[in-house]
């Protein structure tokens, strides 16, 4: 069967599986014939190598730019971690988000209670990141997808002005 499957598939020019398999059946019978026909078709070296691609193409990287300052750009992760509790506070935590400066390659980790939410993200950069290093101009997450969060530094201008009135 294989040298008959062969035989045909070159004469036909490395055709597809439909060609192959309507060429045989029109002259040739056997049981699983269609079975034999896509497995020697899919297996077929010659074919392997000149089928198209059917990956996409990839994009041009973007390099970062080159920076002045510390703490103007930074990068954010969120990790999972097994879950602990304070037994001080009896808070759990199972995630840390690390902030790296990509300046310096300063780097914060900071906890993450359980089921965090954004307005808690928000408080604790308030808290842990912005009294010591200012707004961040940008933000890259670890996809390398550049972010300028517009939301969380207007929420945190918001909350610095409202601090500075009272």
């Amino acid at each position: 069967m294989n040298v008959l499957l062969n035989h045909i598939h070159q004469s036909l020019g490395h055709a597809s599986f439909s060609k192959t398999y309507h060429t045989l059946v029109s002259h040739f019978y056997w049981p699983q014939i269609a079975k034999d026909t896509e497995q020697y078709c899919r297996t077929c070296s010659i074919c392997q190598l000149s089928k198209e691609s059917t990956q996409y193409l990839s994009r041009l990287l973007k390099p970062l730019p080159i920076l002045e300052r510390p703490f103007t750009h930074i990068s954010i992760d969120f990790l999972f971690l097994p879950q602990v509790t304070n037994k001080s506070t009896q808070v759990s935590y199972d995630h840390v988000w690390v902030v790296v400066d990509r300046f310096s390659k300063y780097t914060i980790i900071l906890p993450l209670p359980l089921n965090y939410t954004a307005i808690q993200l928000i408080n604790i950069s308030y808290t842990s990141i912005y009294p010591f290093f200012g707004l961040p101009h940008n933000i890259v997450t670890d996809r390398q997808c550049e972010i300028v969060d517009k939301s969380i530094i207007a929420i945190l201008r918001v909350k610095f002005l409202e601090q500075g009135l009272d």
